[in-house]
């Protein structure tokens, strides 16, 4: 099981990647935009000024680390 969004192509394309590879069932979740019922609900997180603080990059065998959540002075 996977979660991926269509802003980030590289991230997207390493997840199908991996799904595919994968021995079993695979299931990948895609964030889009519907321009019909949920036009810009995403633009807030994936505002290239917001990603470092708003997404937590997930990979592969790391650790989990969470966004910084306090600019340093």
């Amino acid at each position: 099981m996977a979660r991926t969004h269509d802003m980030d192509r590289k991230h997207m394309t390493e997840i199908f990647r991996r799904a595919y590879a994968h021995k079993g069932t695979s299931f990948v979740e895609v964030y889009q935009n519907c321009n019909v019922f949920n036009d810009g609900a995403f633009e807030t997180i994936l505002a290239k000024d917001n990603r470092p603080t708003m997404l937590v990059p997930l990979e592969h065998g790391k650790p989990v680390r969470s966004a910084p959540t306090e600019k340093k002075v």
